[in-house]
């Protein structure tokens, strides 16, 4: 699968491509620590990040996790979805439940790149 070529993006930076379960492309890359992979495993600013809090909620290790959010992402069912507003660009802020169990919360950019993702609890919902 390949991104349009309107999308700016580094091809040694991705981790993963997939279509979502809309059919939207959705897509990862390393980032940096305010944005993708990096920033989702070790935060922003020396944050803590949410590698601790998928280990907690799923037993999901550290180097699991761009695999575990591969499948989230392709076969998880998106349970809610707003348009919000971040530093004046739109995003997606979307709850996906994976398994019948995982809540997910991500912010995906219109362009399909995953800002952040973290597990999250149907209080949410």
């Amino acid at each position: 699968m390949h991104l349009p070529s309107s999308i700016k993006f580094s091809e040694k930076d991705i981790v993963f491509i997939v279509r979502d379960t809309t059919g939207k492309i959705v897509w990862l890359e390393n980032g940096n620590s305010l944005r993708g992979l990096k920033h989702i495993l070790d935060g922003a600013n020396g944050g803590q990040g949410h590698a601790k809090d998928f280990k907690n909620a799923f037993g999901i290790s550290r180097g699991k996790i761009p695999s575990f959010l591969k499948s989230v992402f392709s076969k998880g069912t998106i349970v809610k979805e707003s348009v919000v507003t971040r530093n004046g660009r739109k995003a997606y802020e979307r709850i996906y439940r994976y398994n019948g169990k995982y809540l997910i919360l991500s912010g995906i950019g219109t362009n399909g790149f995953i800002v952040s993702a973290y597990p999250t609890t149907k209080e949410k919902l």
